[in-house]
């Protein structure tokens, strides 16, 4: 019985360990070469440059984008 509480252990403990760093992913507003912003969930490669970011989600990266992108109003 303590053979099989102990492999569960172990089993349950590699996967909570694997598992971490999937759920803790950050996205980063990126600009291409090319100007055209996009969300990304990894540090940028060959070019791009990050103009905002880490972000916890998605949705605040594309939040970001929005605001980016918008005009300034305030005069």
């Amino acid at each position: 019985m303590k053979a099989i509480l102990l492999a569960l252990f172990l089993v349950m403990t590699t996967v909570l360990l694997a598992a971490g760093p999937a759920l803790a992913t950050d996205y980063f507003v990126i600009k291409s070469r090319s100007g055209i912003l996009k969300v990304v969930n990894h540090q940028p490669k060959g070019g791009a440059t990050i103009v905002k970011g880490p972000f916890k989600t998605i949705e605040e990266a594309n939040n970001a984008i929005k605001e980016t992108k918008a005009p300034d109003t305030k005069k």
